[in-house]
């Protein structure tokens, strides 16, 4: 166990020499602070990189590739802190902005968690990580787009949230994402830290809704901002559509929220319908001449590998739960 500090920084890569130079550089080395870097079996120079650029950061080499999940907890369990923020190594943070985030949050007695309003130059629909509880009547707002008219019916608020969501200087939310968020280390310990169900995606709205099940409240902080570096994420690297984010969130629906199969189904079925909707209204869209036409296409393609996706994997879900019984 380290020395006693106030904030831990848990960053995990794997293959991030891209982006974790900027990360750290704009983090800096700010004071009562220790950062610490597990990677996952990288096959780039990311190691390299973090040992010659940046000798405060400590660093955990995993000999195989353990997700987000397990290796953030082996990050918690190594540090003595009051707060640990989750940082990916394609956000960036200043330290000013993460000691003016863990002071908002050691001074909130009501807070455990507090996220920044991270920006991200790339989304097209102006969406942040945060938002309400997955339930039936918040996916289907998110999967059908009736979310995007939120910021004049508050009532269509959905999973997502959008810039026009948060009210005031602090909002409250059902979870924010494990990419940028600042967590108290006793709230942290309580409710055991993250669950190693997933291999990445969808803990940390796990996390947050067992945080929020002890009564506490999870806050985004939008006078206190992040952002996303373009050409970060594994979707621009490879040129993929990640769907897995969805796929789990079915699992975690499923696993913890839903009340039986006609819930879980409803939900599936829903979603895969809104999805499956909105992906045909872009491919109309994207029959009309002007400049938008590539990008709706590009995202009646997402939308309908969002659907297909969900569709496929939760028959083999259930279908591996069937043999399990």
């Amino acid at each position: 166990m380290t020395a006693k500090s106030t904030i831990a920084v848990a960053v995990v890569t794997y293959n991030s020499e891209h982006v974790i130079a900027n990360c750290l550089e704009r983090l800096g080395n700010p004071l009562d602070t220790e950062i610490v870097v597990l990677d996952n079996a990288s096959t780039d120079n990311t190691i390299d990189l973090v040992q010659d650029s940046f000798p405060s950061v400590r660093i955990i080499e995993s000999s195989e590739n353990l997700g987000f999940a397990k290796a953030v907890n082996i990050v918690a369990s190594s540090v003595n802190s009051d707060q640990i923020l989750l940082l990916n190594p394609d956000a960036l943070l200043d330290g000013e902005t993460l000691r003016d985030l863990s002071r908002h949050l050691s001074e909130d007695s009501e807070a455990v968690a507090y996220a920044p309003l991270v920006r991200d130059p790339e989304s097209e629909f102006f969406t942040i990580g945060a938002g309400l509880r997955p339930s039936i009547w918040r996916m289907f707002l998110h999967a059908s787009g009736l979310s995007r008219l939120s910021g004049r019916f508050p009532l269509l608020r959905g999973h997502y949230f959008f810039n026009h969501d948060l009210v005031g200087s602090r909002t409250s939310v059902d979870w924010a994402s494990g990419g940028c968020l600042l967590i108290k280390m006793d709230a942290w310990k309580r409710v055991g830290g993250l669950s190693e169900r997933w291999f990445m995606y969808a803990e940390d709205v796990d996390l947050c809704l067992r945080l929020r099940a002890e009564g506490n409240l999870i806050k985004v902080d939008k006078t206190l901002t992040a952002l996303h570096q373009v050409g970060g994420s594994s979707t621009n690297v490879d040129g993929r559509v990640g769907t897995v984010w969805i796929v789990n969130l079915f699992d975690l629906y499923k696993s913890s929220i839903s009340r039986g199969l006609l819930h879980s189904g409803t939900w599936k079925l829903i979603v895969v319908g809104g999805f499956a909707g909105r992906s045909a209204v872009y491919a109309s869209l994207s029959r009309l001449p002007g400049t938008k036409m590539q990008s709706r296409r590009i995202n009646s393609l997402r939308f309908r590998l969002y659907a297909t996706a969900l569709w496929r994997e939760s028959i083999r879900l259930e279908k591996r739960e069937e043999t399990r019984g």
